[in-house]
């Protein structure tokens, strides 16, 4: 099971994976970083405990910290929707779940997902079925 997130301006919205049919569907709305980012990971966290999760996709509108060497990765940068400004949007699934979380752009991760048949934006880029998305060097998954 993989669990894909996807955060955009005015809708969020969280997906569980089973190959590539997706099983269950939460959508919010985007307000502040933490009612949106608690809803979806209370979601998250309970697909986890049901069936633990092979890894999460996350694809964030932005701008947003894509090098995994950077100590912002995962964040959201500066940006002008209220509240998001340096919002540590991978941290907050990574604090309760320890397998790979992959992080990219919302437009990256919504071709990743046009290309594949299931959410892949965690796989690391030596993997051949990554997705256009993420070769050349682009992989944003760390464990």
């Amino acid at each position: 099971m993989i669990a894909g997130i996807e955060l955009g301006g005015t809708k969020s919205v969280a997906v569980l994976a089973r190959g590539g049919a997706i099983v269950d569907r939460l959508q919010v709305p985007t307000t502040l970083p933490g009612p949106t980012l608690a809803a979806l990971g209370a979601r998250v966290a309970a697909w986890h405990g049901a069936t633990p999760l092979a890894a999460i996709g996350i694809a964030s509108f932005g701008p947003v910290a894509l090098d995994p060497a950077d100590p912002v990765f995962g964040h959201i940068l500066a940006t002008p929707k209220p509240g998001w400004s340096h919002a540590d949007i991978r941290g907050a699934f990574a604090r309760a779940f320890a397998g790979p979380i992959g992080f990219d752009t919302d437009v990256a991760g919504d071709a990743a997902h046009a290309d594949m048949a299931e959410f892949r934006v965690a796989r690391p880029v030596d993997d051949p079925a990554a997705g256009s998305a993420h070769r050349k060097g682009r992989s944003r998954c760390t464990a």
